[in-house]
């Protein structure tokens, strides 16, 4: 396969950085019904522990950055938005967690700023 297997180093979020992968090889589009279902089923699973889908979103972020500025970026910063919120329920690791955005997004706290003042007027 022309993108590789898995990235077995990224803590969650594989299918995220897969689809990057392939957006870069290939042309496809979204079809506009659901076809699956998600369902957690237990509470040990990657997807009900949020440091691990804070930690695997900074991975994958970190692992195209290079493509989030020259592509995406105004969904880079709506995603590093996100991050900045979810890192709200992690008091222990919060000021690692958001030491690690600002140096991926030092632009972050401007645009956070900009989204407030918007709110205000």
């Amino acid at each position: 396969m022309e993108i590789g297997l898995l990235d077995e180093k990224c803590p969650s979020h594989q299918e995220l950085d897969t689809h990057l992968r392939m957006s870069r090889l290939y042309e496809y589009r979204l079809v506009p019904e659901i076809l699956w279902d998600y369902y957690v089923g237990r509470e040990d699973t990657i997807s009900t522990d949020s440091l691990k889908h804070i930690e695997g979103l900074l991975y994958v972020k970190r692992k195209h950055l290079f493509y989030y500025r020259t592509k995406a970026y105004r969904s880079f910063l709506v995603g590093m938005r996100h991050l900045w919120e979810l890192t709200e329920e992690q008091y222990g690791k919060r000021e690692t967690l958001r030491r690690k955005i600002l140096l991926l997004a030092p632009e972050l706290p401007f645009f956070l700023m900009k989204r407030k003042m918007k709110k205000l007027c």
